[in-house]
């Protein structure tokens, strides 16, 4: 037990974690799931990462990733976990996918899209909008450069292919 568990789990000392057993401190829906992975872990010696929840001391549910490796202690198997938070990781990425959503929606009220090339594959990448706006359907359309050129009239073209040009 060392500092870091201490404050993931928000116990006062690391005396409050020491001699618990493990599994009170996953989430009670998933404990048996864990329990499996455990065994599994050991049967086969396995180390595998996953991504788990966790129980504060204070009753609170939070998200974590996990890496479990089978050990050998004192003679006896075991595992060795490594425990990170993925809390604040989960919050910025519900931020994300909120400006994600609210940004597709201002391009759809606005009619407008955006696009992006990586370099220096040239893989193209649209927004939904753009797809609308070209009458096709996002779902069920793959995106190349030559199509994305293709949707450009016809005297713009050179104009694109030059900025492209430039940019590599």
């Amino acid at each position: 037990t060392n500092q870091m568990a201490v404050q993931i789990f928000r116990a006062k000392s690391k005396e409050d974690l020491i001699g618990s057993n493990s599994l009170n401190f996953v989430a009670p829906s998933l404990r048996e799931e864990a329990l499996e992975l455990r065994e599994k872990a050991l049967a086969h010696d396995l180390a595998t990462n996953l991504d788990m929840r966790h129980v504060r001391l204070d009753g609170n549910e939070f998200p974590t990733q996990i890496y479990m490796q089978p050990v050998h202690w004192d003679g006896q198997k075991g595992t060795l976990l490594i425990i990170r938070d993925m809390s604040k990781a989960q919050e910025n990425l519900e931020k994300l996918q909120r400006k994600d959503r609210e940004m597709e929606l201002a391009q759809e009220m606005g009619q407008t899209g955006h696009f992006r090339v990586e370099f220096p594959s040239l893989k193209v990448e649209w927004s939904r909008t753009l797809y609308v706006i070209h009458g096709l359907d996002p779902d069920n359309t793959t995106l190349d450069m030559t199509l994305a050129k293709s949707m450009v009239i016809p005297e713009d073209r050179p104009h694109m292919i030059d900025a492209i040009n430039n940019t590599i």
